[in-house]
């Protein structure tokens, strides 16, 4: 009887091993897909930018689209790149806290940041999200191409700052917990 629920106990164990290996795979998988749209949009934006730049400049010639489509892509590469940053708290911060403080101080220090940047972000995603979807009701033009609306460049804005939200709300937790930050948020 008592060898039955130590199996038990061990055969959970290892499915609960199984699962967060599984999610942690998952998430770098992710993480690596979210790098590979941000070097396709970057030398897709080189490759745009220096066509235009040698058809103005030797042959009198440009791309009338290349423009506002290297603008949206700016867009786009900015807050992907953000979202890319927010893996692991790679963003930018201002470190002086840690020379001064405890161990136990800098979390709970680190837990506070990360719950206030999860709530910008999370009104910034709210109040992104109605601009969005006013451009949507009112199907507004974008300067892209005859046929493509606003929202659908600006699609990325509400989308990127919810998953830096979200990131930030994990962290969070994991100060919270008083783990140190890994690569599987």
């Amino acid at each position: 009887m008592k060898c039955a629920g130590i199996l038990k106990h061990i055969a959970n164990r290892q499915v609960r091993m199984l699962n967060r290996n599984l999610f942690k795979l998952a998430l770098r998988r992710l993480h690596l897909f979210e790098l590979g749209i941000l070097a396709f949009l970057l030398i897709a934006m080189v490759i745009i930018a220096t066509t235009q730049i040698v058809l103005r400049n030797f042959f009198d010639l440009g791309l009338i689209w290349a423009d506002p489509l290297l603008r949206a892509m700016l867009l786009w590469l900015g807050l992907l790149g953000a979202v890319a940053a927010s893996h692991g708290d790679n963003h930018i911060s201002i470190d002086l806290l840690s020379k001064f403080l405890s161990k136990r101080w800098l979390s709970w220090s680190r837990m506070a940041t990360s719950l206030f940047t999860a709530l910008v972000c999370s009104v910034v995603a709210y109040h992104s999200a109605r601009f969005v979807m006013d451009e949507y009701t009112y199907q507004t033009p974008s300067s892209i191409a005859v046929g493509v609306s606003a929202w659908m460049v600006e699609i990325i804005i509400p989308f990127a700052f919810a998953l830096i939200a979200l990131r930030y709300f994990l962290l969070v937790g994991r100060y919270g917990m008083n783990k140190s930050v890994g690569d599987d948020i």
